[in-house]
């Protein structure tokens, strides 16, 4: 879960330096911002997004294995 929170942090922060880019007189934050490389800099959050739904997915997968063997065990 920590992962998916870092994640939605770090979109929120890029999107407000995107905006205090704007009203810099700053050329190099306009170019970061207004490239390719601004996707890039948003493929980290969806990285950790993804590994972190994945751990999640996991965990829940791994605990309902474990209850479905206990049940069968218990029902025999």
């Amino acid at each position: 879960m920590l992962l998916i929170l870092i994640a939605g942090i770090d979109v929120f922060l890029l999107q407000r330096l995107a905006v205090m880019t704007k009203d810099s007189a700053s050329l190099l934050g306009d170019y970061v911002f207004s490239s390719e490389l601004s996707v890039a800099l948003y493929l980290l959050p969806a990285l950790f997004a993804g590994v972190g739904i994945n751990a999640i997915s996991h965990i829940l997968i791994s605990h309902l294995t474990k209850s479905e063997k206990r049940y069968d065990q218990i029902d025999k």
